[in-house]
């Protein structure tokens, strides 16, 4: 299940990434440049063959005109799973040792509201 989930964060976030970037008709070489991104990565990422770090995820969202809230906003928009939420795809976007307290504690503050 885990690991369907990490496979679905990264088809949103590859899809919303994509989706701008060709809106702006940018190239992922352009991207790459803007951001100090390798083009691979930037295809990998859209490709959903890897999860960006918060930090290349907002690299690439400012290039592309959007907040990373946005970006963000428009990923749970389209997601039709309830088991994809916000806590869960910022946590994926932390380095692994963080990941699972954060997540924790996320879920844990969404229950009080």
């Amino acid at each position: 299940m885990q690991r369907i989930k990490e496979s679905r964060t990264r088809e949103y976030i590859g899809s919303m990434l994509r989706k701008k970037r060709i809106e702006k008709d940018i190239s992922q070489v352009e991207l790459g440049v803007a951001t100090d991104l390798s083009r691979t990565f930037i295809n990998l990422v859209e490709n959903a063959k890897r999860t960006p770090s918060y930090n290349s995820l907002e690299k690439m969202a400012t290039y592309l005109g959007v907040s990373l809230e946005k970006l963000i906003a428009e990923v749970e928009e389209g997601d039709h799973d309830p088991e994809i939420r916000l806590p869960y795809l910022m946590a994926k976007l932390l380095k692994s040792r963080d990941r699972e307290k954060l997540t924790k504690l996320l879920y844990f503050i969404e229950s009080l509201g």
